[in-house]
């Protein structure tokens, strides 16, 4: 009975005892791969504002140097891998490589005859009559834990285990991606108003308008384009023909949108001088093409012309007026 509680006791230990291939990683040294080619081995000692310290032990004096390196130099850092020496292996490493074969040999002939036991939560009576152990110990085998290899990081990429591997990798910039528009009224775009404009102020002008302008459509919510007016004076005053830069916003990507036009020139013609006008309204459209539109604002034009005398009829005079007026606009847009 004593004997074989000494047995089982040294079955125990082995169990608990950490095999020495496992020490080997301790020994493994870290490996810098510079962009010039240059590849460092050693000991990481530091890893902080973008700054990589390294400690290099000289394998003829053993003496110890510190290098440092910027992150932009560097090209990979794996941590824990043998030197990279090409064909001459150290010593450690042929060690730690020789006892992985030896296990994984020794694994795979006591895989079938595993004990199913755990030593630190069996009881020591369930120790003594597990039959597979009694088989093992007379067979002279023993089952050791299987040691892990770390997977190393290829193309640049980190494995899905966490296995300590460093790649210095930018995530790339976001590309930039083009609005897509509900309405494709993009181009050439023309429109059409019929107005009418009530005079207000000192002197009162009432006035029928007839305007066309074209230009561009950038998007469904800017065009920018010229266009030509004529404005037909109801009361003996004097009528106009600006030309003018007519900018002009829609607020909603949609076939039924709040918009803002606004038109700005001089008028040769007639009443010469300054033409600006400005209102807001709704267009209406049931496809990307055509729209009717209504809307209501303001609008002055000044105006220089010459007039008889009332004094002396065989002469002119130059009068300066300016016409205020709240207008009333349709417009067919297309």
């Amino acid at each position: 009975m004593l004997r074989k509680s000494i047995l089982l006791l040294s079955v125990v230990l082995l169990q608990l005892l950490p095999v020495k291939g496992q020490g080997v990683n301790n020994k493994l040294k870290d490996v810098i791969y510079l962009k010039n080619k240059e590849v460092v081995s050693g000991t990481i000692i530091k890893d902080e504002l973008g700054v990589l310290t390294i400690k290099v032990i000289d394998e003829t004096t053993k003496n110890e140097t510190v290098q440092t390196f910027q992150k932009f130099e560097v090209e990979k850092v794996i941590r824990g891998s043998a030197p990279a020496s090409g064909s001459n292996e150290s010593a450690d490493n042929k060690e730690y490589n020789s006892n992985k074969q030896n296990l994984s040999l020794q694994n795979s002939v006591n895989s079938q005859a595993q004990p199913d036991l755990n030593p630190l939560t069996d009881s020591y009576s369930d120790l003594l009559n597990n039959e597979n152990l009694h088989q093992n110990l007379k067979n002279d085998r023993v089952s050791v834990p299987e040691m892990s290899v770390p997977t190393p990081v290829q193309s640049g990429m980190r494995s899905q285990e966490d296995t300590g591997d460093l790649t210095f990798w930018t995530p790339p910039r976001p590309k930039h991606r083009r609005r897509e528009w509900n309405r494709d009224i993009s181009g050439y775009r023309g429109f059409i108003d019929y107005g009418y404009t009530h005079g207000v102020g000192n002197v009162k002008n009432n006035r029928f308008e007839i305007i066309s302008s074209h230009g561009y459509q950038f998007n469904p919510i800017f065009f920018l384009g010229l266009g030509v007016g004529y404005n037909l004076s109801l009361n003996k005053k004097e009528s106009s023909l600006p030309l003018f830069i007519n900018p002009r916003i829609n607020f909603l990507d949609e076939g039924t949108t709040p918009f803002w036009d606004v038109k700005g020139g001089y008028s040769f013609f007639g009443g010469r001088g300054y033409y600006v006008s400005s209102s807001f309204g709704v267009s209406f459209s049931k496809n990307d093409k055509v729209a009717f539109n209504i809307g209501l604002g303001y609008t002055l034009q000044c105006a220089k012309f010459d007039e008889r005398s009332t004094i002396d009829p065989s002469k002119f005079v130059t009068l300066d007026e300016k016409y205020n007026g709240i207008s009333l606009k349709l417009t067919f847009e297309y």
